[in-house]
């Protein structure tokens, strides 16, 4: 996390994420579809598509929250140094 920018993981991640589904969808539909179904019977509608949106939702570039201790600090991202 040093060395490569968030903004590069996190697009690395949403790209594996859209194969992994893709890859879930397209080989083994009816299994998906029944774990789909599964989870439906369990959880909300709005729920359900939030779980399966949430890694392909964009974020605002300025909506990251850092804890109160790096903002009176003046950091403006996070620390990945060992502490």
């Amino acid at each position: 996390p040093d060395t490569v920018p968030n903004d590069e993981v996190n697009r690395l991640r949403m790209k594996g994420y859209v194969a992994l589904l893709l890859h879930r969808i397209l080989r083994h539909p009816i299994q998906t579809w029944s774990l789909l179904r599964t989870f439906s019977r369990h959880m909300a509608l709005a729920d359900l598509l939030a779980l399966i949106s949430g890694p392909f939702r964009r974020k605002a570039p300025g909506s990251r929250v850092l804890p109160a201790r790096m903002i009176d600090a003046g950091t403006e991202e996070p620390s990945r140094l060992a502490s």
